[in-house]
């Protein structure tokens, strides 16, 4: 009797059949993505996540951008676009377009997906912000929110970017994924709506050039916000459980080599915070060590580092919280910014004034050496910015103005006279801002008696004002400042006085 022959099985029917399984399986998929991505729920899902919808709008804005400022919530309510716009023209006559892309939770990680957007432009950005708050390379800070942009706006292409910046296996098929399949990126929040019932938060709005205005708010109100945030920070920033280093820095490196090696100037700022905050920054915390690292690694790079923590331009009475500004602060403080940093790095102020004109008040002392002061309105009244109570004052010259707007704002009057001072030249030269009240007046006085006056426009921007004073040419001269109305526009700003030929 003879053996049976083995049985061969052929398996190229099986493998055939699995390949068509495969590929109906695909199809399924993507046919499903496809209805999803055309769905009303697809779009509304899309529309009501900012790490999707800011992005795309700053990469479809036809306009470019020449300034843009990344970071947390802390840059995307503290940069007022429209108020670095203004100062910027102000003082150098130039109109440029400039974005906020703060988002909540955004760390380094995201921020190298904003660098990428913004060096892909056809319009090459001017000038880059990175704001780094101090919690941003801690060893505790929440993964949930700061690696959100991973499967948001991370696109195919910033793939090589991630892995430079130390991206695992696992971060670059998420980014791949995500990309491929909208229900993939979407599919935390289709979860919630589609099985918890979760509703529809409607599009998340982020206002023109990426910024929105917070409300204001009462100073009680504000302090204990900022007490109650500054003890939460402090899971993250107090030692020893929380040690400086996590997989941000890698990104931070990155964003700065690419900025780098593409020419375009960076500022690295230390976000705004007010002084509650510093229950989470004491000696027990990782906020020196972080400055220190941050600081370095800017260098490092060419990047300009600057201290925007504490500024001239807020108190704590402009923050809604501790560490996030209200409307008018935030115009103040985006002021100031321009004035400080921004116009220097891209070249500095334009000179505007004739050749041979003599500055004669700079306001740059605060002791006012020969100034007589009389008033409420003028017991401080040099300013950096404007104040508590005011939006932004644009135009300055030089660190300081002069200002009648007191503690009780327009309230407040008073008087002041300077020191005598020669008329050299055949005019004089002022900036003056603020009211256009008969009562409200900067007076070239010669002889006790007043040969010119300049008032506002009832606005905050200080306009140059030119008197004529061929008459008086020799004699001595004196600048009265009088503020004696109460109410709205009761206030006036002074700047740069000079004589000129």
């Amino acid at each position: 009797m003879t053996d049976p022959q083995p049985q061969v099985i052929s398996s190229t029917p099986s493998r055939r059949g699995a390949m068509v399984a495969l590929a109906v399986c695909a199809a399924a998929v993507l046919l499903a993505d496809g209805a999803l991505r055309w769905s009303d729920l697809g779009r509304a899902l899309v529309a009501e996540n900012v790490y999707l919808t800011k992005p795309a709008a700053f990469s479809e804005d036809p306009h470019g951008a020449d300034v843009v400022v990344t970071g947390d919530s802390r840059i995307g309510a503290a940069i007022d676009p429209a108020a670095i716009a203004t100062e910027v023209n102000m003082e150098r006559g130039e109109a440029l377009h400039v974005w906020n892309a703060g988002l909540s939770g955004a760390p380094p990680m995201a921020q190298l997906a904003w660098v990428r957007r913004i060096l892909g432009q056809k319009h090459r950005a001017r000038l880059v912000i990175m704001g780094i708050s101090p919690y941003m390379f801690s060893s505790r800070i929440q993964t949930s929110l700061s690696r959100e942009s991973l499967g948001t706006f991370y696109r195919l292409g910033d793939i090589p970017a991630a892995f430079r910046a130390g991206a695992s296996a696992e971060d670059v098929l998420e980014i791949l994924t995500h990309n491929v399949l909208l229900f993939s990126r979407l599919r935390a929040r289709l979860l919630e709506v589609v099985i918890q019932h979760s509703p529809i938060r409607g599009g998340d709005s982020f206002g023109p050039e990426g910024f929105i205005a917070n409300a204001e708010v009462e100073p009680a109100v504000q302090a204990t916000r900022a007490n109650g945030r500054a003890i939460g920070y402090r899971t993250e920033l107090w030692k020893p459980e929380a040690q400086l280093g996590n997989e941000q820095m890698g990104y931070f490196v990155e964003a700065l080599r690419e900025l780098e090696e593409a020419r375009v100037p960076v500022v690295v700022l230390n976000t705004p915070s007010a002084s509650q905050m510093e229950l989470a920054y004491g000696p027990r915390s990782l906020y020196d060590e972080h400055i220190a690292y941050v600081r370095s690694t800017a260098a490092r790079f060419g990047a300009t580092w600057v201290d925007g923590r504490s500024s001239p331009a807020v108190s704590d009475r402009d923050f809604m919280d501790g560490d996030h500004l209200a409307g008018k602060g935030a115009s103040r403080y985006s002021a100031w910014l321009a004035h400080t940093v921004v116009v220097p790095s891209l070249g500095g102020r334009r000179e505007d004034r004739p050749s041979g004109c003599a500055t004669v008040f700079a306001f740059d002392d605060e002791k006012l050496p020969g100034w007589t002061l009389d008033g409420e309105a003028v017991r401080h009244p040099l300013a950096e910015q404007g104040r508590h109570g005011q939006t932004a004052v644009y135009g300055q010259v030089g660190a300081r103005f002069f200002s009648t707007y007191g503690n009780a704002g327009d309230d407040d009057v008073g008087e002041a006279t300077s020191p005598q001072f020669l008329l050299t030249g055949n005019t004089v030269r002022l900036r003056v801002a603020g009211g256009a009240g008969v009562n409200l007046a900067a007076e070239l006085v010669v002889e006790g008696k007043a040969v010119d006056v300049a008032r506002g426009r009832e606005d905050e921007v200080l306009r140059d004002t030119v008197w004529n004073v061929k008459n008086v040419v020799g004699k001595m001269a004196t600048l009265r400042i009088r503020d004696h109305v109460v109410g709205a526009w009761g206030h006036l700003e002074v700047n740069d006085v000079a004589v000129c030929p």
